[in-house]
């Protein structure tokens, strides 16, 4: 646990994705997920890797310390130590970030909204709400991104805007990493089969949900939906949807009627082949022998 104070602008709850009201362990746990995203070594082409993950690590610290410190409050904003919000010499002084971000939200001017971005800017927390706000120009989202490192929750913000430009789009699917951020590319009305393919051939992290939402995409094209289905670790349920559109590598599709771990694709699989009129390879034997009664391989 760290012994000095740590700099950190923002709440280095929200910029590791854990509640405020998150353990050590649990913090811990989402800085290793998170670090696997945004190390250097893993991204290797990425040029805000590093400065985002100097960022991650003193999120981390900042979190420690204020556990070790205990000074968060679960009825309160718990982005100041509990001292400062019960102090109230300070009202009147100034707001916290949270206010301001609840304030850009609101705001409805375009000039203004521009002097919060270059004031602050920098943190996602007001990127992010000036992302949501429909005020801000879209031709300024790019240059948001840039300012805030390509942070996953104004990614997922821009994502969610219908007047975003395409190209910001495709930036924002080819260097998708959570699953919320592919969520909000995925469902946005200007997202084609280019975007689909940079999302599903990017560094994002599936889920069940976007899986699904990717499976049951009108615009996925046959590439990205055979990128998806190859892979082990889609559900059961969204390759069952991938095999039903019937336009699949025929070796893919035998590859997975031939699976003894998913009975389900394989009885999908099988039935697409026989239906194309392709030929169905033979099923696998079991990789392990049936149990004898004693309860021994055999």
């Amino acid at each position: 646990m760290p012994t000095k104070s740590t700099l950190f602008a923002g709440d280095p709850f929200a910029e590791l994705g854990v509640p405020a009201t998150a353990t050590s362990d649990d913090v811990k746990r989402a800085f290793r997920r998170r670090a696997r995203e945004t190390h250097p070594d893993h991204q290797p082409d990425d040029p805000h890797a590093a400065r985002r993950f100097a960022r991650l690590r003193a999120a981390y610290e900042a979190a420690m310390e204020r556990i070790g410190r205990g000074d968060r409050d679960d009825r309160g904003d718990r982005s100041r130590p509990r001292a400062e919000r019960a102090d109230p010499s300070r009202r009147g002084r100034g707001i916290t970030e949270h206010e301001l971000a609840t304030r850009v939200r609101a705001m409805r001017d375009a000039q203004t909204l521009r002097r919060v971005w270059e004031r602050h800017g920098h943190r996602p927390l007001i990127g992010a709400a000036l992302a949501r706000n429909l005020a801000f120009p879209p031709e300024a989202l790019a240059a948001l991104r840039r300012s805030t490192e390509c942070h996953w929750t104004v990614d997922a913000a821009i994502a969610d805007r219908a007047d975003v430009p395409r190209d910001v789009l495709m930036g924002i699917a080819r260097l998708a990493r959570e699953p919320i951020v592919g969520l909000a590319v995925a469902g946005n009305k200007w997202c084609d089969s280019d975007t689909l393919d940079a999302l599903v051939s990017g560094p994002v992290r599936f889920d069940a949900a976007l899986e699904n939402a990717l499976a049951a995409h009108p615009k996925l094209g046959v590439q990205a939906a055979a990128r998806l289905a190859a892979r082990h670790a889609t559900n059961v349920g969204a390759v069952i949807r991938l095999l039903a559109r019937g336009d699949l590598p025929e070796g893919l599709v035998q590859r997975l009627s031939s699976q003894t771990t998913r009975p389900h694709v394989a009885a999908a699989a099988r039935s697409d082949l026989l239906r194309r009129g392709l030929p169905v390879p033979p099923p696998r034997s079991p990789q392990r022998p049936p149990r004898s009664l004693a309860g021994y391989w055999r």
